[in-house]
């Protein structure tokens, strides 16, 4: 009411009863704003979960939003958090309805813009940055029928009387809070689950990470486990001792496709002490963790397994997020069973599930809008010969026209990444012809592959015309030069591993 007095509407006749009051107030006060940008920014604020001067700016599409942002913030609906601003929830409802039925198309754009600006901050590599987004991220899906509902904890962030997710946090394992976690984990899932469990506490495939609530209670207030398993691990004994590990190995050995340094993530427990895999704040602050964990790891996993002990009930929101029903990797413990989900991050890399979600989010069918922008099969998970091999051919290609079209490297992640979404053979080849070449310039920094660089600089970046002129080139026997330039194509081949492999 002192909002809409201070803006001078002449409309309101008089307090009616809530919320329908805050109906009447509203929009009184969005006849009164000084300007469209006003309006646009009262639009903007109430579909973010908090706002910032720099995301009011990208949403209204303005440089600098400073004027708007400080207008806001003598709102009274306005209120303030640790992240920024955001409307009170009453207020919030009546802006995003308005929105809704009076422009759907512009609150689609805001969402979409919204979306675009936390992926550009969740690719500036800083990791609370990136932690604190992707709360914001899942916000922008709360009307989605599918994982709307599983983001009760996040929408009802701001409501009075909820449990707060920054009331939550979640830190390594110590060995002291170990019966605490097993005693929740024979509570929900029996003995024999708590028993396989424990065995797990030092192994080094093993990630250990405890919820607490400090403030309320100082037991833990749930956990998670993780599993990391390469090729070299899926004979091991202690991961097939577990019908969990078991089912995981056997399926990741027949159809995996693990490659040298890769690991796969299993989500070997999860749950929280009093909801156990229920929809709960400790459930909602697990599960972003874990996507924190997918998306922004050092060394992020090539496929990730999720297992639930009602996987029924998660379909829809798995299906959403580009999971996979895995049937072949369900496993049973103590006559329970339990159902598992994959997603392969090399088919559908991180930032490009995140702009599969932004799609989907404002698609009347999200789960017709594919997972890949490119057509299924276009991109492979190449195996380390077949790559090398790949490099080979590539090398020889290099100096003449069309010689890369049909590389199998076109369909690597590095090469695509490189060329971008949605590239055509041409622009793929010009993005593997660049890749080579800045990756054999690169050599030449490290003294100990000079030499190896110059054999191949003269043999395929600047082709000397045939070996025997190149070695001479060079000043070397031919053996000497065969030598330097075989050490060339295998430190090349190693780098642009490196570099798929990172994709």
């Amino acid at each position: 009411m002192a909002d809409v007095q201070v803006h001078g509407s002449r409309g309101h006749t008089g307090p009616a009863s809530p919320p329908r009051v805050v109906n009447t107030l509203l929009a009184a006060l969005l006849e009164v704003v000084p300007t469209p940008r006003h309006r646009a920014a009262l639009e903007a604020y109430a579909q973010a979960l908090v706002t910032t001067e720099p995301l009011l700016a990208a949403l209204v599409g303005m440089p600098d939003a400073s004027d708007l942002f400080e207008w806001l913030c003598t709102l009274s609906i306005t209120e303030y958090g640790s992240r920024g601003i955001h409307p009170h929830d009453l207020a919030r409802s009546v802006l995003d309805t308005e929105l809704g039925w009076r422009h759907p198309a512009r609150r689609t754009e805001l969402r979409r813009r919204a979306s675009t600006y936390y992926q550009q901050l969740f690719d500036d590599g800083d990791r609370a940055r990136q932690r604190a987004v992707l709360a914001d991220f899942a916000y922008l899906h709360r009307d989605s029928p599918l994982v709307g509902p599983l983001l009760a904890p996040v929408t009802a962030a701001g409501a009075a009387g909820s449990t707060r997710l920054d009331a939550l946090s979640i830190r390594a394992t110590e060995e002291t809070e170990l019966p605490a976690l097993l005693a929740m984990t024979e509570r929900y899932e029996g003995r024999e689950s708590a028993r396989l469990l424990r065995g797990w506490r030092a192994h080094p495939a093993a990630t250990w990470a405890t919820v607490r609530a400090e403030a309320k209670s100082p037991s833990p207030a749930g956990f998670y486990l993780l599993l990391a398993l390469g090729a070299e691990d899926l004979d091991d004994p202690d991961v097939n001792g577990d019908p969990a590990g078991a089912a995981a190995a056997g399926w990741l050995a027949r159809h995996g496709g693990l490659r040298a340094g890769e690991r796969a993530l299993l989500v070997r427990a999860w749950l929280g002490r009093d909801t156990y895999q229920d929809v709960s704040a400790v459930q909602t602050l697990i599960t972003l963790q874990l996507t924190h964990h997918y998306l922004a790891a050092e060394h992020r996993p090539a496929l990730t397994l999720l297992p639930f002990a009602d996987p029924g009930f998660w379909a829809d929101g798995c299906a959403y997020t580009d999971f996979d029903r895995l049937p072949q990797s369900d496993f049973t413990v103590g006559g329970r069973s339990y159902g598992t989900y994959v997603h392969d991050w090399r088919r559908t890399p991180p930032l490009a599930c995140l702009s599969l979600l932004c799609e989907r989010e404002s698609a009347a069918d999200p789960l017709a809008v594919a997972a890949l922008a490119e057509p299924v099969g276009t991109l492979r998970v190449l195996d380390a010969e077949t790559f090398a091999a790949g490099v080979r051919e590539g090398l020889r290609g290099l100096g003449r026209v069309g010689g890369l079209r049909g590389s199998v490297l076109l369909r690597s992640r590095a090469v695509a990444s490189r060329a971008g979404q949605g590239s055509g053979p041409d622009e793929r080849a010009a993005a593997l012809s660049s890749l080579l070449r800045e990756t054999a310039a690169e050599l030449q920094a490290a003294p100990r592959d000079r030499r190896a660089h110059r054999a191949l600089h003269h043999t395929y970046i600047q082709p000397a015309g045939t070996q025997q002129r190149a070695a001479d080139l060079l000043g070397l026997p031919m053996s000497t030069y065969r030598r330097h330039l075989a050490e060339g194509v295998n430190r090349l081949t190693e780098e642009l591993w490196r570099r798929e492999l990172d994709s």
